[in-house]
């Protein structure tokens, strides 16, 4: 049986500029300080995202956690890149037949609107409702480094 799709929403009003989120957001360094204690294993290049959407190609990365224990391999692929406004992350790996993360960035009153929405399908369907947990806890921490970073504004 085909795991159903799963879906997680977050979004936080934080008061910067998109383009400083943006900055931070399309990092190797915030990326990874957004995940921490898990962490991607990708180049320090500051362009490796846009070059994975110009090429339309995957990359190979290794998922792990405290840098010691792996705990995936992640085929990356960034199917678009809106500099200064968001992505969009089409992949796949060791447990999901399809990730996709959409990160928008919108500039708003006082700073910025951040939305991450994640759909994902496991490999093995009886998975889906022992990860969801566990992907939502990860989003929300990831927002918390955000605010974290960067304040909130009213209403955020």
């Amino acid at each position: 049986m085909p795991a159903q799709p799963r879906t997680i929403e977050l979004a936080s009003q934080l008061a910067a500029s998109a383009e400083a989120v943006w900055q931070h957001a399309a990092s190797v360094a915030g990326i990874n300080a957004e995940l921490w204690p898990v962490r991607m294993h990708l180049p320090p290049d500051p362009e490796v995202l846009s070059r994975l959407a110009e090429t339309r190609s995957t990359r190979g990365v290794l998922i792990s956690l405290l840098v010691i224990l792996p705990l995936d391999w992640h085929w990356l692929g960034i199917e678009q890149i809106e500099p200064g406004r968001g992505f969009q992350e089409v992949s796949s790996s060791l447990w999901m037949r399809r990730w996709v993360h959409i990160r928008s960035i919108e500039p708003a009153a006082g700073g910025c609107l951040v939305r991450d929405r994640v759909e994902f399908s496991t490999r093995i369907a009886s998975f889906g409702p022992l990860l969801t947990p566990l992907y939502r806890a990860v989003f929300r921490r990831r927002h918390r480094v955000l605010r974290a970073k960067f304040g909130e504004t009213m209403g955020g």
